[in-house]
C-alpha cells in the first residue's frame, strides 16, 4: 500500500499545535506527509495486517511537560507520548512529540531535525506493536530497528 491508497481502516493524522509552529517551521513544508509515510510504513513493515488509525500532534516543550504531568507525574519534557486506546491488530492511539526535544536531541544522537522527528514517531509505533525499551539491550535493539526502518521507509 502506498501512502496515496486511502484505506480508512488504516490512517494517520498529524496536526501541529499552534505554540508548536515556530520550531515546526523548520521543517519541510509536506512534513505531514513525511510523518504519514513513515508511520504507515513502520506499521506495514512491523504488522502489516493490523488495522489502525493513529493521530500525531506536534507539540511544544511546555504542553508536553504539562501532560508529562497530568499522565506520568514526571516534571520535565519528554520527546514523545503515546496514548494507545486499543491494540493487538486494531490499534487506535493518539502520539504527542515534543518539536522543541526532537530538535535538541537530533544534536545529541547525529540526526537531522528530521529524521530525529521521524525516529521519535517510529520509536513510538514500534512501543505500539510490542517493543519495549526497558533493558540497555531492549533499547539498543529498539533503536538499532529504528534506524533500519527509518532508512529502509526512504522518508528523508
Amino acid at each position: 500500500m502506498t501512502v496515496n491508497q486511502i484505506n480508512p481502516k488504516k490512517t494517520v493524522k498529524v496536526f501541529i499545535n499552534p505554540e508548536a509552529q515556530a520550531v515546526a517551521a523548520e521543517l519541510p513544508e509536506d512534513i505531514y506527509q513525511i510523518v504519514k509515510q513513515a508511520v504507515h510504513f513502520t506499521f506495514e513493515n512491523e504488522r502489516p495486517k493490523a488495522e489502525y488509525r493513529i493521530s500525531v500532534m506536534l507539540i511544544s516543550d511546555n504542553e508536553i511537560i504539562e501532560m508529562n504531568k497530568r499522565y506520568l507525574n514526571k516534571d520535565n519534557p519528554t520527546d514523545i507520548l503515546c496514548f494507545p486506546y486499543s491494540g493487538g491488530n486494531d490499534v487506535q492511539a493518539e502520539m504527542f512529540i515534543s518539536v522543541d526535544t526532537a530538535k535538541l536531541q537530533a544534536g545529541d544522537y547525529g540526526h537531522t531535525f528530521l529524521e530525529e522527528l521521524l525516529f521519535i514517531a517510529i520509536h513510538g509505533i514500534l512501543h505500539m506493536v510490542g517493543y519495549h525499551d526497558d533493558t540497555q539491550e531492549q533499547r539498543q535493539g529498539m533503536w538499532d530497528r529504528q534506524e533500519q526502518l527509518l532508512k529502509a521507509s526512504k522518508c528523508i
